[in-house]
């Protein structure tokens, strides 16, 4: 089974989080060493994500860093486990969680950048779910509410993909979660086999 652990580290600073007026982030949450920002995709506001923070029964707000920060590690998991179980790989994934770690986990931890645009996605739709979810009513939540629906649910296409119709014959556009599943193809022979093509 793949050391999550060793995941969660190599993908510190994966993607980060571009500065907004008025909110504050730590520097680990303003580096990003694939070059992706989180906040630069449709509809990812972090002064609106602060417009949504539920006040707690101490009335107390958890501030946007500290939310960052804790549905960070939980994306990268579940952009992680998306990949492992995407439906067309589902004899890779069988051959990872039998495969010892200490073969399978560098493969992931060396090229974590291949997730970096997946993760950003991932991360992306969290934030736009959550306010959309959201509790608190205001001015922001109330106007913003339908964007961040139809945001999330252009980037989740984006991330896993779709199947369209065009004129008569259906076609399937990849998701970035399929184009790194093909950048790790032939990297090892049980978990990520080079597809074979017959003619």
């Amino acid at each position: 089974m793949v050391n999550f652990e060793q995941i969660f580290t190599a993908g510190e600073s994966l993607v980060g989080f571009k500065e907004e007026h008025e909110i504050l982030l730590t520097d680990q949450q303003k580096i990003s060493t694939s070059g992706f920002y989180v906040n630069t995709l449709p509809g990812v506001d972090l002064l609106s994500v602060k417009k949504t923070l539920v006040v707690k029964q101490d009335l107390t707000t958890e501030t946007v860093s500290e939310y960052l920060q804790r549905i960070y590690n939980q994306e990268l998991h579940a952009v992680i486990f998306a990949f492992i179980n995407q439906k067309h790989n589902a004899i890779r994934a069988k051959g990872i969680y039998k495969e010892d770690p200490l073969i399978i986990t560098p493969i992931f931890t060396d090229n974590m950048l291949a997730f970096a645009e997946s993760f950003q996605h991932q991360l992306a739709i969290r934030i736009l779910s959550d306010a959309f979810n959201s509790k608190e009513f205001n001015a922001i939540t109330e106007l913003q509410r339908n964007n961040w629906r139809n945001n999330a649910q252009y980037l989740s296409h984006k991330l896993k993909g779709y199947d369209f119709q065009f004129n008569e014959s259906k076609a399937h556009m990849k998701g970035l979660l399929e184009i790194a599943a093909e950048y790790f193809e032939g990297m090892h022979e049980t978990c990520f086999p080079t597809i074979q093509f017959f003619f």
